[in-house]
Order: C-alpha cells, then sequence, then structure tokens
C-alpha cells in the first residue's frame, strides 16, 4: 500500500519510531492531540494519509473520537451547497504549505466524491474559492493553481463552521 511515513514528534515510549503515540499523561504519550476539531488525518502532507491505524488501549471519560463517512456527509449538503463546496481550496500554511481541494474524486471509487478537511488551529490557514468555472477535474494528489484566486483568501472559520455545523447535526 506504500511506504510508511512517520510525521509527528516520536515520544520515548512509544514501541517503534513510526508510532505516533498520543496520550492524555505526558509520560505516556503527546497531549494535546486532534483535538481542536473535526479533521482528516495528514492535512499538512502534499499527499494526505491514505490510511491509518488507531488503538485504543484505553480511553477517558469524555474523551469521544467520532468517525463520519465523507460521502455520506457531501451529499448530506442541498445541490446548492455542494456547487459551493466545490469551489473551494483549502490552504494549510504548514510545511509545505500544500493547498487541497475541499471535495475531489474518490481515487479509488469511479465517480465518488469526498472530502479533505481540517476545522482546527493551526491547520487552516484559510480557504480560496474558484473563481472560473472550469471543467477541469481536480486531484487529491494534484494541484490545478490557475483554478484557484490565490488572493481571494476566505476566513478559516467561517467554511470551519459550516462544515462543523453540518457534522454535528449528522452525528
Amino acid at each position: 500500500l506504500g511506504t510508511v511515513e512517520s510525521t509527528f514528534y516520536k515520544h520515548p515510549r512509544s514501541p517503534h519510531p513510526d508510532i505516533f503515540r498520543v496520550s492524555n499523561a505526558e509520560e505516556e504519550g503527546c497531549t494535546r492531540v486532534g483535538r481542536s476539531g473535526w479533521h482528516i488525518d495528514g492535512t499538512f502532507q502534499m499527499t494526505p494519509f491514505m490510511y491509518l491505524t488507531m488503538y485504543f488501549p484505553s480511553v477517558a471519560l469524555g474523551g469521544d473520537t467520532y468517525f463520519m463517512p465523507l460521502k455520506e456527509l457531501y451529499e448530506s449538503f442541498s445541490p446548492e451547497e455542494q456547487l459551493y463546496l466545490d469551489k473551494l481550496w483549502m490552504s494549510t500554511g504548514r510545511r509545505q504549505a500544500p493547498i487541497h481541494p475541499l471535495v475531489y474524486k474518490h481515487p479509488f471509487r469511479s465517480n465518488e466524491k469526498t472530502m479533505l478537511f481540517h476545522c482546527g488551529k493551526p491547520f487552516v490557514q484559510g480557504w480560496y474559492k474558484d473563481t472560473e468555472d472550469s471543467e477541469e477535474t481536480k486531484e487529491s494528489n494534484g494541484i490545478i493553481v490557475n483554478q484557484v484566486n490565490l488572493f481571494n483568501l476566505i476566513s478559516s472559520r467561517i467554511v470551519q463552521d459550516q462544515l462543523t455545523q453540518k457534522i454535528n447535526s449528522n452525528v
């Protein structure tokens, strides 16, 4: 399925350098991780994570983790909302500072749309909106810069609040 790319801090208690150990206790793992909002892991990468595994030997009360199917999330928006979302691109402002389409064709399921986003600080610099109607195809690992007006940055909070509200209504 590809090579393993370790992207985060290596905690001393981690049993392997490619395992990102997260905990509520600093002596057990990295703390305060993934708590800033709904997100897809790896949005700061040029090509976001294709897959990941999680193992929870114990969990804290109130530390809920929810999973949302992205195809169904996209389909829960009205056709007018989908047209708006189809034109948005997320600028991460992190590492290589990739710009990703919010909605793109799923790489393995033909004709199925999926989404890529992060609704938490500090992972999103803002959102760009397509300024022209183009028939070009957005790709998850390629950037079609000529579709995006890089001077019209929409506040990250505006789009993040819209996505968060919709996700919360579907959970």
